[in-house]
């Protein structure tokens, strides 16, 4: 599937599904057993700081790289990645 880089629509399509993989493997997360375990390490702050947004367990962010990798099927890369690095510093802001 070929999505033309330089549509409007093609980013707000971009962003939405991309906001949908984020959310899926953060759900994930809070309810598979086994990455729940690791990421209780993110939620074991008692104050939402900097710090709390980076907290993160190596191997959570490995079994989550397969939702980046299915973005990759259907998101052109530089749309990936401007997506990508503003749902992070979001999530980031949001934590403080």
């Amino acid at each position: 599937m070929e999505l033309p880089w330089d549509s409007p629509w093609t980013w707000i399509l971009c962003l939405i599904f991309q906001d949908l993989m984020y959310y899926c493997g953060h759900r994930a997360v809070h309810e598979a057993g086994f990455f729940w375990g690791l990421h209780t390490i993110h939620h074991s702050s008692e104050y939402y700081n900097l710090s709390t947004a980076l907290r993160q367990a190596a191997f959570q962010d490995a079994g989550l790289a397969i939702y980046d990798v299915l973005q990759a099927f259907f998101i052109p890369p530089p749309i990936f990645l401007v997506h990508r690095y503003f749902s992070e510093i979001l999530q980031f802001v949001m934590h403080t």
